[in-house]
C-alpha cells in the first residue's frame, strides 16, 4: 500500500516517529479528517502492527465481518448506530484488553467523527475508557502508552498533495492510577485534556474561514517551495500558521492569489526559459504522456469519475478514489500486460514492469509541467511585479 500512497501523494512526512515506543502496549490516538484513508496511511507507515477500531455499521454482513476481522479491524458500537447494540462494546473492550496485554497496538480516532478540516475537535471518552479499562484489567502493571497523533493534509482531496503525520510524546496511563482510584471521571477528564493538548501539538490547526487561515493558505505554498530539508516540517507549518495571524503578513499578502501547487523559484525561472527549450520539454512530456499515461490511465480515470459521481461526503472522496484505483489497477495491469505482450511477442511480466516504471516517470514529469502551467498563469497577472515583491518579502520574514 505504501507504493500506491507514494503515487497518490507527492510527499508523506512523518514528524516524531521516535515517540512511538517499540515494545510497549500502545494506543495510537489520532485525528480523523479523511475517513478510512487515515487508517490506511497510519497502518502503512507505522513501525508496529496495528489493530483498528472501526464503526460497527461497516460490519453489517457476515462476509464483511469475516473480511474486516482478517484485516485487524474491530467493531466499535456508537449511540448513533443504535443504543440496543452498545452492550456489544463489552466484547470489543475485552478484545482490546487482550491485545494490549500481549504488548500490541490499537489505533483509535479519538474525536469520534471524520471531518475534512484543519481543526481538532473535543475528544470523546472512548479512548480514555479503553485505556483505563486495560490498565485496571491488568492492575496498572501494563505500562500502556497513549500516543497523540495528527494527520495533516495540505489539500485533503487533491491528487499529488502532501500529508504530514505529527506524533507527540506518549502519555503513560499508570501515572493516573491514584486519581483513577479516587475518581474515575476526574481521571478521564484530566487524561482527555492532556491527550487533547498532545494531539494539538501534533496538528497544523487552521480555521480556513478566518483571515488568518486564508492568509496561511496563501503563504504556505510559497514557503513549501523553499528548501525544507533538515527542518521539522510540522514545526515549520505551525510557525507559518502563527505568522499568518499577524497584521503585517496579512496586509502584505492580501491580494496574492491562492495556488494549490507550490511555485518554487526554480519553477518560476523555468517558466521564463527560452521558448525553444520549453518546446523541447513539451516534446518530452508528450512522449511520456503517450508511453506512460495512455497505457496506465484507464483504471484511474474510471476511479475518478465513479468517485465524483457517487461520493457525496468530501471526507470519503480521497479514500474511495485511491482504493478504487488500486483495486481496478490490480486487475487491469496483468490483463493489459498480457494483451500487449501477445501483440508484441514480449513476456507479460516485462510489459507490466515497463508500464509501472513509465507510469511513475509520467507522474513525476506531470508534477513539473502542472507547476509550469500554474506559474505561467501567475506571471500573466497585471500586477505580477508587486506579487513577486510580496513573495520575496514573505520568504524573508518567515525564514
Amino acid at each position: 500500500m505504501r507504493f500506491a500512497l507514494s503515487i497518490f501523494y507527492k510527499n508523506i512526512v512523518i514528524d516524531g516517529l521516535t515517540n512511538i515506543p517499540k515494545d510497549k502496549p500502545s494506543i495510537f490516538a489520532c485525528t480523523h479528517p479523511n475517513s478510512f484513508l487515515d487508517a490506511i496511511i497510519i497502518g502503512a507507515y507505522s513501525p508496529r502492527k496495528l489493530y483498528f477500531l472501526a464503526r460497527s455499521d461497516v460490519f453489517n454482513t457476515p462476509f464483511k465481518m469475516w473480511l474486516l476481522s482478517k484485516m485487524n479491524l474491530i467493531p466499535i458500537y456508537r449511540l448513533q448506530e443504535g443504543s440496543e447494540n452498545l452492550h456489544k462494546n463489552e466484547e470489543t473492550f475485552s478484545r482490546c484488553f487482550e491485545i494490549m496485554k500481549k504488548g500490541g497496538s490499537i489505533l483509535i480516532f479519538s474525536e469520534g467523527i471524520s471531518i475534512t478540516d484543519k481543526l481538532v475537535r473535543p475528544l470523546k471518552k472512548g479512548t480514555a475508557r479503553i485505556a483505563f479499562g486495560a490498565e485496571s484489567y491488568n492492575n496498572f502493571e501494563l505500562n500502556l502508552q497513549i500516543i497523540p497523533m495528527s494527520l495533516n493534509y495540505t489539500y485533503p482531496t487533491l491528487f499529488r498533495s502532501e500529508v504530514i503525520i505529527g506524533i507527540s510524546e506518549p502519555i503513560a496511563i499508570k501515572k493516573y492510577k491514584t486519581l483513577f482510584q479516587e475518581s474515575e471521571m476526574k481521571a478521564i477528564r484530566q487524561f482527555n485534556q492532556e491527550l487533547y493538548e498532545g494531539i494539538k501539538a501534533a496538528s497544523i490547526i487552521v480555521n480556513e474561514k478566518e483571515i488568518g487561515g486564508i492568509t496561511y493558505e496563501k503563504i504556505a505554498p510559497i514557503m513549501r517551495s523553499q528548501n525544507l530539508k533538515n527542518i521539522s516540517r510540522l514545526s515549520a507549518e505551525q510557525n507559518w500558521v502563527t505568522k499568518a495571524e499577524t497584521k503585517s503578513i496579512q496586509e502584505l499578502i492580501k491580494f496574492y492569489p491562492k495556488h494549490e501547487h507550490n511555485l518554487s523559484e526554480c519553477i518560476i525561472n523555468g517558466a521564463q526559459t527560452p521558448i525553444y527549450i520549453r518546446f523541447l520539454s513539451g516534446i518530452v512530456f508528450l512522449l511520456f504522456w503517450l508511453i506512460g499515461y495512455i497505457p496506465n490511465a484507464l483504471p484511474f480515470v474510471i476511479a475518478k469519475k465513479v468517485t465524483a459521481k457517487t461520493v457525496k461526503l468530501i471526507e470519503f472522496y480521497a479514500s474511495v478514489r485511491l482504493c478504487l484505483s488500486v483495486v481496478i489497477y490490480i486487475f487491469y495491469l496483468p490483463l493489459m500486460s498480457y494483451v500487449i505482450g501477445s501483440l508484441t511477442g514480449t513476456h507479460f511480466t516485462l510489459i507490466a514492469a515497463s508500464m509501472i516504471i513509465l507510469g511513475i516517470l509520467y507522474v513525476k514529469i506531470r508534477d513539473y509541467f502542472r507547476a509550469i502551467k500554474n506559474v505561467e498563469k501567475f506571471l500573466n497577472q497585471q500586477d505580477v511585479e508587486s506579487q513577486l515583491v510580496a513573495r520575496k518579502k514573505v520568504i524573508a520574514d518567515l525564514n
